[in-house]
């Protein structure tokens, strides 16, 4: 590998791997948000429940968040093997379109399918079978996000560079020295 390929990846690693982490969260937080928003638990208690969950038989959200990690796992191998020339800032921006892409489609689609069970409605036994497809279709989604992320990235006023701006480094602080 090249230096500045080598120098980037260390630079970019929080847009490398948070991907991942939020992806991996996203099942039990949505089962979170119901349990609480539209179930009435308190957060304790709704904690608890998705602690449980975790690993047991019927409802293994420990299985969900790793089948789900899919698009997220494509989504870091991509950036991590972008050009030398992509700079800090460009991955990230490309991070954080590639994210909202898979997340858009991930996110309703758990929703759809844990909601009636936190609502009281009636629950479809077969509901579950969408999330086998549902990391493939993220994908698709994500290289969409990734699409509209490049594109961003080209654009004229995102070359310009601003300092403080998202996958910049901070500004080293005044020192008051001449």
């Amino acid at each position: 590998m090249a230096i500045a390929q080598i120098q980037r990846m260390r630079e970019s690693w929080p847009w490398v791997v948070g991907p991942l982490a939020i992806g991996f969260m996203t099942p039990s937080l949505v089962v979170f948000v119901l349990a609480v928003g539209v179930g009435g638990q308190t957060i304790g208690p709704a904690f608890k429940d998705i602690l449980g969950r975790q690993f047991a038989e019927g409802h293994n959200l420990f299985l969900l968040a790793v089948w789900s990690l899919i698009p997220f796992v494509v989504l870091s191998a991509i950036l991590l093997f972008l050009p030398a020339g992509f700079s800090r800032r460009r991955v990230a921006w490309l991070s954080i379109f590639g994210l909202l892409g898979a997340l858009g489609l991930m996110v309703p689609i758990h929703w759809s399918v844990w909601e009636p069970v936190y609502s009281g409605r009636d629950v479809s036994s077969t509901a579950v079978v969408a999330f086998v497809p549902l990391p493939f279709m993220c994908v698709f989604t994500m290289f969409l996000g990734l699409g509209v992320g490049w594109l961003v990235t080209k654009a004229p006023w995102f070359q310009l560079e601003r300092p403080g701006a998202i996958g910049t480094k901070p500004a080293a602080p005044d020192r008051g020295g001449k």
